[in-house]
């Protein structure tokens, strides 16, 4: 085979650009800090570099789930918190009342406190978060409880519509239905507990004294009037009187602050449920960047050792070129 100028010179062209090709990937490593900075670099690399991205841009929107459902279950404790302080204070209140020493005046004075418990409860029911009520539900625009001062038809947790007499206090909307958090393992736990769980666990309704009734709201109001001596008594035999109404409501209390706590214990494990749920993605999301970091980035002392390599092996390429190129031809060497 008769090998040409012109294949010398082609040869002499491919190797010097593959070698100027090599060291401008080098130089691009370096600037970059990266080992692929294109699919086409390395394709099997880039797969595993795009997996990993995935599963961190995954691991971050769970996290931001977590931290948010954290969020609304701790403020939802908190709230309950508040509300076991203020039945604590309506149990007292009511215990004092119970013995029957005290004044008519002095039970009105009595009464206009458990008035303004009833309300702040009410209050801590429509607490909002973020502008959004956390016991109403899917419901989070509207308030889950209303205040009805006439006989108008209040709607209901389940949609029913029941009339009521009297300053009631009703869950509205759809406070009954819980919201689950979107994460892997735990998808269907719920960030809330709705309110008609807490405030009125029992049918909802107008319930006399003595009905049995577990209302937050009703049990404090027939305190009240019970204190005022206004409240409808019930047909018993024998006749009802507001004192066994204050030992009643007392008795309620109890076993409505037994209930708020147990929901309270209802939240902690769920917020202990998120906590070992978050320390899982943040040891996934370290071990995706060790893993990324090791897969894309480079060492810097191997790089710089093949840097050197590759200029090297450029200035050789150059010099056998520009030999290549000046070698005479067969008729300049027969003159």
């Amino acid at each position: 085979m008769r090998v040409t100028n012109t294949m010398i010179a082609n040869a002499a062209t491919r190797n010097v650009l593959n070698a100027s090709y090599k060291l401008m990937q080098i130089q691009e490593q370096m600037s970059s800090g990266k080992k692929v900075n294109r699919a086409s670099d390395d394709p099997v690399s880039m797969a595993k570099i795009l997996s990993c991205r995935q599963g961190l841009s995954q691991a971050t929107q769970y996290m931001r789930n977590i931290e948010h459902a954290d969020h609304l279950l701790r403020q939802a404790d908190a709230a309950l918190d508040s509300v076991g302080v203020q039945l604590t204070k309506a149990r007292t209140l009511a215990e004092q009342m119970s013995t029957g020493t005290y004044t008519q005046e002095q039970r009105e004075i009595v009464a206009e406190e458990i008035n303004a418990i009833r309300r702040q409860l009410v209050q801590i029911a429509n607490t909002q978060v973020n502008n959004k009520y956390i016991f109403a539900g899917t419901g989070t625009v509207k308030p889950p409880f209303v205040s009805n001062t006439s006989p108008d038809d209040i709607v209901y947790s389940d949609n029913s519509k029941t009339n009521i007499i009297g300053d009631i206090y009703a869950v509205s909307g759809t406070g009954s239905t819980q919201l689950p958090v979107d994460i892997p393992g735990i998808n269907m736990l719920p960030t809330n507990i709705p309110g008609d769980n807490i405030f009125q666990p029992q049918p909802l309704g107008p319930q006399g004294p003595g009905e049995g009734t577990t209302d937050i709201f009703r049990v404090l109001q027939d305190l009240e009037e019970a204190l005022l001596g206004t409240g409808t008594l019930p047909i018993t035999v024998p006749p009802t009187t507001y004192e066994d109404v204050i030992a009643d409501s007392l008795e309620k209390l109890r076993t409505i602050t037994e209930h708020v706590e147990s929901q309270r214990a209802v939240l902690g494990a769920r917020i202990n449920v998120l906590e070992s749920t978050k320390y899982y993605w943040k040891d996934f999301e370290l071990t995706m960047k060790d893993h990324l970091t090791a897969i894309e980035e480079i060492n810097f002392e191997d790089v710089l050792t093949e840097l050197s390599m590759r200029e090297l092996a450029y200035t050789a390429s150059l010099t056998a070129a520009s030999r290549t190129v000046s070698m005479p031809t067969l008729v300049q060497y027969l003159r």
